[in-house]
Parts: structure tokens; sequence; C-alpha cells
């Protein structure tokens, strides 16, 4: 619903590209080499590891998508029953690795 109630109207229909991104989007691609270019040699050249590392992140990304979960093969169990998550604390005194308490029951 559009503004006061009123079903909304006009403006592009749903699928049809908006000129004014294709136009910049075509524009930003014409350096799309050059750009590239210099995220290899920030890359290579940068003056500290921060820019160094995100310039790779960068080329990373455009070379290979950004990374998200992996999907699940298909050939595992679906339901493998259920999972056991185990949470340690480090000691600040010692460095030992602690376990966390077991939860009450009741």
């Amino acid at each position: 619903m559009g503004a006061r109630g009123f079903p909304k109207t006009g403006g592009r229909r749903k699928g049809v590209p908006n000129a004014a991104t294709t136009a910049s989007r075509r524009q930003a691609q014409a350096f799309g080499e050059e750009a590239l270019m210099t995220l290899v040699e920030a890359m290579r050249d940068g003056e500290t590891r921060q820019v160094r590392i995100a310039a790779a992140l960068a080329l990373l990304d455009r070379g290979y998508g950004r990374p998200g979960l992996a999907p699940e093969p298909a050939d595992e169990k679906e339901d493998e029953g259920p999972k056991r998550i185990i949470v340690q604390f480090v000691d600040p005194k010692d460095g030992t690795l602690r376990d966390l308490p077991a939860p009450c029951d009741g």
C-alpha cells in the first residue's frame, strides 16, 4: 500500500532496469581493467600490511565471489542425531583450558 492507504501506482514495471543505474554501471565497467590493476599494485606494493590485505581480499571477492556458507553435501545423512557443543574457557592466570560447567537439571 502507498501513502494514506492507497494502492501504489506508477513507477517502473517490475523487471525493467533503471536507466541511470545501467548507464553508471557501463561507465564504471570501462575502468574495470585499470581498477583491477590498481588493486594488484596495492596488494603487491601497499605501504601497510592492512592495505595489502584489503586489496587481496577485494581481488579474491571479484575473482571467486564473496565467501558464504558452504552447501551441505547431498550424500550425507540428513539426520545424524543431536550434536554436542563443547565450550572451553582459557584461564587468564595460567593459560589452561577449562570446560564450561554442565547445566544443572532441576
